[in-house]
């Protein structure tokens, strides 16, 4: 018996970055046109039968049109989570330490425009963990930890924004220490240091 199967593949084609921009530019366009042909025309509203239905019917497609719009512009985070694995064991065989990451959240989209601004940051947090943080293999377990230290990198939707937390299971970043760099580097002046808490450094 013969039999057929059909398969369904999605499309794609690529569009450049600036084609995207004036769409979302045109989409804002569009917006504050129906904005303000809602404001002159629901005044005829009463005295033109059928006006309303139009009315709406543009207010909708408007509104779906630009959500598409900006979805277009949406990238997972997945695209910068991905190369820190590399930076983390680079970082971690020049310091002789022994650092795994562990990612969480990678389907969570963001506009690109802040995807290419967060990779900078993210590098900055975890140099600083295996770095600083982040203690020798024998000074773990001396501590009763595990010889590898763990970095967790993580994005998730919280009240309707997208929280990325950075954190590790190593003794922390010595905030005095930190201290004492920043002044010695003219950052900050001694008197501001010592009216600071241990959570401010």
């Amino acid at each position: 018996e013969k039999q057929e199967t059909s398969i369904h593949t999605e499309e794609k084609i690529r569009v450049g970055v600036s084609f995207l921009d004036d769409l979302v530019n045109l989409a804002g366009e569009l917006v504050l046109g129906r904005n303000q042909l809602m404001q002159t025309a629901l005044p005829l509203v009463r005295q033109t039968p059928g006006l309303n239905p139009v009315l709406q019917h543009i207010s909708r497609v408007t509104s779906e049109m630009q959500e598409k719009i900006m979805r277009m512009r949406m990238q997972p985070v997945s695209l910068i989570f991905g190369k820190f694995n590399r930076i983390v064991r680079t970082l971690a065989r020049n310091h002789d330490k022994e650092v795994r990451l562990v990612t969480h959240g990678e389907e969570v989209e963001l506009d690109k425009s802040i995807i290419e601004g967060l990779s900078d940051p993210l590098t900055h947090l975890i140099r600083n963990a295996v770095d600083h943080a982040i203690e020798p293999p024998g000074e773990r377990e001396r501590l009763g930890k595990p010889g590898y230290g763990t970095i967790e990198l993580r994005a998730c939707h919280q009240g309707g924004q997208v929280h990325l937390i950075v954190s590790d299971d190593g003794r922390g970043v010595d905030g005095t220490r930190v201290a004492r760099k920043a002044v010695e580097k003219g950052i900050v002046r001694q008197d501001q240091v010592n009216a600071m808490t241990e959570r401010d450094r």
